[in-house]
């Protein structure tokens, strides 16, 4: 049988430095030890080795602490700017990733989304230079890919063809080209978008409102979403006094972008030309909340202050827009509209 044996009573360890056995130790511890022993073990030098390890660990959590927030930042707007682009919320994406690339250049995937964003703003310098930055590069997301190379192929329909910028080249400049050539020209190419959208433009500052409707409706019945052809419809049906077919056009615009800020002030600038003060008011300060520095904004905000008799504010944005030579026409515009140079509405 094996022996039983009793436990220690505590209190009774081997008396005792459990490092040297000198029979006097330090009390008030729980490793019995003599004061020397003690003292070594407390003064014990650290190996260089552990040192340096330690010294490393502290600085890499130093970095993380100061790396992390500037990480979080760009993490958080990244994901905000994909959010927004999931909701249509083009505007708020655009600015989402601007940030995020203004901080870090070569985060691609931004610039890929960031792409995105631009077209539906119609911001095609911006959706060429992002698409310029990502070509060559692998695209890992295949959805994201396929809308990519969807928008490019459309993007096309933004720029002059080879044909219509010998033209352009001929004559200097759009502008330059004359009526009866860039008429014959569009004859020729009906299939060109962007000659026959700049032509529809040009029309409507003759006060050729007809035709010019007749040349949109030709690009939406091929494309119902060319957002150049959209951003003139509303205007034309105005001119026509076709109130409800310019709601319809912009209503168009902001399904596709529901931040459009030229939407939502064109929609304005329809209530307004009916005489619907109130509500052209509530949709112009909507534009405004998106795009404050827009001149086309500010011009119709300006416009529903003056119609609905709040004359400080209105001359308050007139100073604005005056500010910068590139608002121009907006300006001229609506101060022709308040000085009753311009008709605007029976």
């Amino acid at each position: 049988m094996e022996p039983n044996q009793l436990p220690s009573e505590p209190g009774q360890a081997a008396a005792g430095c459990a490092n040297c056995n000198h029979p006097v130790i330090e009390p008030g511890y729980p490793t019995p030890l003599c004061s020397d022993c003690r003292s070594k073990f407390i003064k014990y030098p650290i190996p260089t080795g552990i040192k340096i390890f330690g010294i490393a660990i502290a600085l890499l959590v130093a970095f993380s602490m100061f790396s992390l927030p500037s990480n979080l930042s760009v993490g958080l707007h990244f994901e905000r700017g994909v959010e927004a682009i999931s909701g249509k919320k083009y505007m708020t994406a655009l600015r989402e990733l601007s940030d995020v690339i203004d901080k870090k250049p070569n985060f691609l995937e931004a610039k890929e989304y960031l792409a995105i964003a631009a077209f539906h703003n119609g911001d095609i310098s911006l959706f060429a230079q992002m698409v310029g930055q990502l070509e060559g590069k692998q695209v890992d997301d295949e959805e994201l890919l396929s809308t990519l190379n969807s928008l490019i192929l459309k993007g096309e329909d933004y720029l002059p063809s080879d044909s219509f910028f010998k033209l352009i080249e001929r004559y200097h400049g759009i502008d330059s080209i004359p009526l009866s050539e860039f008429e014959a020209f569009v004859l020729l190419h009906p299939g060109e978008p962007f000659a026959t959208s700049k032509l529809a433009s040009v029309l409507f500052d003759q006060n050729r409102f007809g035709e010019a409707d007749s040349l949109l409706n030709i690009l939406l019945a091929v494309d119902p979403s060319y957002l150049n052809a959209l951003a003139i419809k509303p205007s034309v049906k105005r001119q026509l006094k076709q109130f409800d077919s310019a709601h319809y056009y912009c209503r168009q615009i902001l399904v596709r972008n529901p931040e459009s800020s030229y939407g939502l002030a064109s929609r304005a600038r329809t209530f307004l030309m009916e005489g619907k003060d109130g509500e052209g008011l509530k949709w112009a300060l909507d534009a405004n909340a998106i795009e404050p520095d827009n001149g086309y904004v500010m011009a119709t905000l300006s416009l529903a202050y003056h119609f609905n008799n709040k004359a400080t504010e209105s001359a308050g944005l007139m100073d604005k827009l005056r500010k910068d030579s590139s608002n121009s026409s907006y300006l001229e515009y609506a101060e022709d509209v308040i000085s009753g140079k311009e008709k605007f509405r029976n």
